[in-house]
């Protein structure tokens, strides 16, 4: 079995011997994440909004998951500043039951916007750590 080892610049190696890293001024088992929000899903406005306009506000998230109704009638779209789902699409077009997952810290980061009325998202953030 082929074996990779890390050195550091004076030919040390980085492992404690135990499969650890060593890693100077950084926590090598980092808190797992605390808490986990799922929100009741809520229609997506026909013009694009962030996330804490429907009151899905929480930061010093760790990831943040959207997932499209899967009784939606056409698709959203999600995304940053600038996301349309009419004229020049821009963001990720989620259909019922398509999900994304955004490793962003607050929910003023992300944006959804609908073609159509009718149509939901569900969302769960992932914080904490």
């Amino acid at each position: 079995n082929p074996r990779v080892q890390l050195i550091d610049s004076d030919g040390d190696p980085c492992d404690n011997g135990q499969g650890e890293i060593k890693v100077s001024g950084v926590d090598s088992h980092p808190q797992g994440m605390t808490t986990f929000t799922t929100y009741n899903s809520f229609e997506v406005s026909e013009t694009s909004a962030t996330l804490a306009s429907y009151t899905v506000t929480f930061t010093l998230c760790k990831e943040i998951m959207v997932q499209a109704d899967s009784s939606n009638t056409s698709f959203i779209t999600v995304g940053g500043f600038g996301v349309s789902s009419t004229g020049t699409l821009n963001g990720f077009k989620l259909f019922g039951g398509d999900m994304i997952v955004f490793p962003v810290a607050a929910t003023t980061s992300i944006w959804l916007d609908a073609p159509t009325d009718d149509q939901f998202v569900t969302v769960a953030i992932l914080a904490g750590g």
